[in-house]
């Protein structure tokens, strides 16, 4: 499988994360907003 580099689309990754982190804390309600946020879009910073 081909490696595929996001170097240039860092913004569209970080949409594409942000609502997979919505998907994910509705999954995992348990799991503290913050350590999803760390987790999906801590590389944002």
């Amino acid at each position: 499988m081909p490696r595929v580099s996001y170097d240039r689309a860092q913004v569209s990754v970080a949409l594409y994360l942000a609502a997979q982190l919505v998907d994910a804390a509705q999954d995992l309600a348990n799991v503290p907003a913050g350590h999803l946020h760390h987790r999906f879009l801590g590389w944002t910073r």
